[in-house]
């Protein structure tokens, strides 16, 4: 039988191997996110930033919880050897697929809302048109009478004089 510091160790070798995997897979899930939505370089320096932070904090609690915070080198080459694995194995056809799969979703969900984007653009133009004769019909309607409340005002003054 094993004894338990072994069997620790072995324990602790599995946990990082996963924890690896976990940290590629998380990088994964931002690689389809950044292939569904795209965007700027800025945003992706700070998708970027804030990745490397959460992957700093969990190697330092899995190293913590399972090394009692020692670094011990078999642990981050376990990592390593969990993330190179998981990359080469799994990811890229997982990051493919699901890219594309939520893509189509995506575009199934924003289509309808394309199409009221259009509609609004056009009857607004359309409303637009329409609001801005009737401002103009008003105007002009409201001078025609001020004009000819003017003249009729200067032909009584004509008849007094």
């Amino acid at each position: 039988m094993m004894s338990q510091v072994i069997l620790g160790e072995l324990r602790a070798a599995g946990v990082a191997f996963l924890s690896g995997a976990v940290i590629t897979i998380v990088y994964d899930l931002l690689r389809i996110f950044r292939r569904v939505i795209s965007h700027g370089n800025f945003w992706i320096g700070v998708e970027d930033l804030i990745f490397w932070m959460w992957t700093a904090v969990w190697t330092f609690s899995v190293l913590y919880r399972e090394n009692d915070g020692n670094l011990r080198m078999y642990t981050m080459l376990f990592m390593a050897v969990g993330m190179i694995l998981y990359h080469v194995t799994i990811s890229e056809p997982a990051v493919e697929v699901l890219g594309k799969i939520l893509k189509r979703i995506f575009r199934i969900i924003l289509y309808p809302l394309k199409l009221l984007k259009i509609y609004i653009i056009f009857f607004g133009k359309k409303l637009k048109k329409l609001i801005s004769g009737i401002i103009i019909k008003l105007i002009h309607n409201r001078r025609l009478r001020l004009w000819r409340k003017n003249d009729g005002n200067k032909n009584e003054s004509k008849k007094k004089t």
